[in-house]
């Protein structure tokens, strides 16, 4: 619910995360959902070296003044609060991004304007550098209009959330890795007992089954059941 209205995302070190794109890794840098793309640069230094300069008693001032970070939704107390530092705030508890350049929406990112635009302008110079010359700009049949454009990142979308879905299912199998194990070694142990138990016990132990199946489906069905009810209340 904190992120409602919140329709945009910023990345807190953009060029550490087109660096690490550029070879095809995942962006690195902490990631947070913005009701509108900054319009302004900051740097933290210079909000730092503002806010001390003024006096502890001027609230309203400092409050101007942390209003142009960029910080975790989470993380309001923490910036509300004067004795903690910008400085804290940025390089110690890491809630609040360094740095933000005036940025614009692409796609669903904030992505510095200066980056958009450029890109822009390139395009449009090349076009008018080939009609000088007499050329043909016209590219209708290769480059594909709004709606083919708008398919086509939908399903780049889609990829790049099953990759991410893929990459964080291997990082939770390698750090529970151990947790896994003793829990297979567990398992065995509990079916060598099960096994020892329905030689001797066989009549009691498959009645017990029954009981037990039908208990576990009962209460996974029922658990399903109200977690699709939750889901259906706040979707």
């Amino acid at each position: 619910d904190s992120q409602i209205h919140r329709d945009y995302l910023q990345f807190f070190d953009i060029i550490k995360c087109i660096k690490y794109i550029l070879i095809g890794a995942r962006c690195p840098t902490p990631q947070i959902c913005v009701e509108q793309c900054p319009s302004k640069f900051y740097h933290y230094k210079l909000l730092y070296a503002q806010e001390l300069k003024l006096p502890t008693i001027n609230k309203d001032k400092i409050k101007q003044i942390r209003a142009q970070l960029s910080c975790e939704k989470s993380a309001e107390s923490q910036v509300e609060n004067p004795n903690i530092s910008i400085y804290s705030l940025v390089k110690e508890r890491k809630v609040c991004a360094p740095y933000s350049f005036p940025s614009i929406n692409f796609y669903g990112r904030c992505l510095p304007s200066i980056i958009v635009h450029a890109l822009n302008l390139t395009i449009q110079q090349a076009d008018d550098i080939i009609k000088n010359r007499g050329g043909n700009t016209t590219d209708d049949d290769i480059i594909p209009d709004k709606i083919s454009m708008q398919n086509s990142l939908e399903y780049f979308k889609k990829a790049l959330q099953i990759k991410r879905v893929i990459s964080y299912m291997f990082e939770d199998l390698i750090e529970s890795r151990y947790v896994l194990l003793l829990s297979l070694l567990f398992a065995m142990i509990i079916l060598l007992i099960y096994m020892f138990l329905l030689r001797y016990l066989a009549q009691w132990i498959i009645w017990l089954s029954l009981i037990l199946c039908i208990v576990v489906f009962a209460l996974a069905a029922s658990f399903c059941f109200v977690a699709r009810i939750r889901m259906e209340k706040y979707s």
